[in-house]
C-alpha cells in the first residue's frame, strides 16, 4: 500500500489514532504553572517558493536534501534554546490546554472539541519524548511540519517525522505514543484520514537511540510480507462494524495482542465478500507478529520469487516494462528500476524508483534499494 500523504497520515511509535482505539480522557486543564511554562513554538526557516515549502517528504529523497538537513539542524538549536526545563516538566496536555484557553482553568466544551480539529494537539508526548506539530508551513493553511524532540541532558535531539504534511481535511490527523521496554524507547507516529469510501490509519514505529536521542524507523511489525516499520489499516466509512482491540499501546505499554483491519472494497454485486478483513498481531517481546506468520510469509516469498522470475524473463528494454501478473508492487518497481538502469534507460529507472520509494516505505531493505536505484538513475541522467 502506498503512503497516503494526501490524506491525514502520521505515524510514530504510537497508538493507532482511530477514535475507537482508546477510552476518552478527561478534558485537560490549564494550570498556572503550565501557563508560565507555555512557549509559542517558532517556525523552522525552510525555504519557500511563494507559499510552497521546498522541503517536502512527498518529494523523492526529499528528507535527504542537504539544505533541508542544514535548516533542520539550525531549527534544533533554536528549539534547544527555547524549550526550558520548566516546559518539559509540565504535561503536554496541560500546555495544550493553556495554548487553547489562554488562562488558568478548565477548557470549555468547544475548546476541548477544537483539539480534535485542524492541526489538533500541537504538543504530545512525555516529559522526555514529544512530538511538535508546527502548522502553516510557508504560511499555507493545512500544511505542517512534524518533529520528534527528545530531551538529552541539557539539550535535545530533533528528528523529522514529516516535512510539509498536507492534511487535506478538518479532523486532527496526528498522534504519538511513547513506550519504554527492556530493549529501549519507542515512538509510534500515527496519522488518520479518509476518502469517500474508507477511513485510513497509518502507524510508523521509531526507536530512539539512548545516547544521542535521535530516532530511526524500526521494524516493529512482522506482516505476511516480512518486517515492516509501518502498519496501515482501513475500514469502510459506511457500515456498522465491530472493530475491537485495535490499540497497540495502552497505559504507556505495548498490549499483548491487537487486531488490524483492512477494507476489502466489496462490490454491491458480491454478497459473499467480507467487507472488512481482520488480522491479529501478538507481542513476542521484540515485535508484533501477525498470526500464522511462518506459513503466510513462506507463501508470500514463493509468489514473490515467481513474480521476479517473470519480470526478469519478460522485461522489454525498449518499453522499460514487463508483461507479468503483479502481486507485490514494492518489489516490482524496484526490479523494473534496476533492469532499466542496466539497460541505460535512466528516465524509466528514475520513474520506477520514485514509485518504489512510495510503495516500499515500510520495508527497510527494499526502501534502501529504492534509494540506491533513485540515486543511480539521477546520476545517469546527469552524465548523459
Amino acid at each position: 500500500m502506498g503512503r497516503i500523504s494526501y490524506l491525514f497520515r502520521i505515524t510514530l511509535l504510537l497508538v493507532l489514532a482511530a477514535p475507537y482505539a482508546q477510552p476518552q480522557e478527561k478534558p485537560p486543564v490549564c494550570s498556572a504553572a503550565a501557563l508560565a511554562a507555555l512557549k509559542p513554538i517558532a517556525q523552522p526557516s525552510f525555504a519557500c517558493d511563494n507559499s510552497t515549502q521546498l522541503c517536502s517528504s512527498d518529494k523523492p529523497m526529499g528528507a535527504d536534501d542537504p539544505q533541508c538537513k542544514s535548516a533542520t539542524k539550525a531549527y534544533e538549536k533554536t528549539l534547544a534554546g527555547m524549550l526550558t526545563a520548566q516546559w518539559w516538566s509540565v504535561p503536554a496536555r496541560s500546555l495544550e490546554a493553556c495554548r487553547v484557553h489562554g488562562k488558568p482553568g478548565p477548557l470549555t466544551k468547544d475548546e476541548t472539541e477544537s483539539l480534535d480539529q485542524g492541526y489538533g494537539a500541537q504538543v504530545q508526548g512525555t516529559d522526555r519524548v514529544r512530538m511538535l506539530v508546527v502548522g502553516d508551513a510557508c504560511q499555507a493553511a493545512g500544511m505542517s511540519n512534524e518533529f520528534l524532540v527528545v530531551r538529552i541532558g541539557k539539550g535535545l535531539a530533533l528528528t523529522v517525522l514529516y516535512y510539509d504534511f498536507n492534511q487535506g481535511g478538518q479532523e486532527a490527523p496526528f498522534g504519538l505514543d511513547v513506550v519504554t521496554t527492556d530493549s529501549g524507547t519507542f515512538a509510534l507516529f500515527t496519522t488518520q484520514g479518509h476518502d469517500m469510501q474508507s477511513i485510513y490509519t497509518s502507524t510508523t514505529s521509531y526507536k530512539i537511540d539512548a545516547k544521542t536521542g535521535y530516532a530511526t524507523a524500526y521494524p516493529l511489525f512482522f506482516t505476511a510480507t516480512g518486517p515492516s516499520t509501518q502498519l496501515d489499516q482501513s475500514n469502510p466509512v459506511v457500515g456498522d462494524f465491530n472493530l475491537t482491540d485495535t490499540a497497540i499501546v495502552r497505559d504507556g505499554k505495548f498490549v499483548k495482542r491487537f487486531n488490524s483491519y483492512q477494507d476489502n472494497s466489496c462490490g454491491q454485486d458480491d454478497p459473499k465478500c467480507t467487507p472488512v478483513i481482520a488480522e491479529s498481531y501478538t507481542w513476542n517481546g521484540n515485535s508484533f507478529v501477525v498470526s500464522d506468520y511462518e506459513t503466510r510469509h513462506k507463501e508470500f516469498l514463493r509468489k514473490l520469487a515467481s513474480q521476479r522470475e517473470c519480470v526478469k524473463k519478460k522485461f522489454d528494454p525498449k518499453k522499460g516494462t514487463a508483461d507479468c501478473a503483479i502481486q507485490s508492487e514494492c518489489e516490482n518497481y524496484n526490479d523494473l528500476a534496476w533492469l532499466n538502469l542496466k539497460a541505460g534507460n535512466f528516465n524509466n529507472a528514475r520513474n520506477h524508483a520514485e514509485m518504489a520509494l512510495d510503495f516500499c516505505h515500510g520495508n527497510p531493505s527494499e526502501y534502501e534499494a529504492a534509494q540506491y536505484n533513485y540515486r543511480q538513475s539521477q546520476q545517469g541522467l546527469k552524465t548523459r
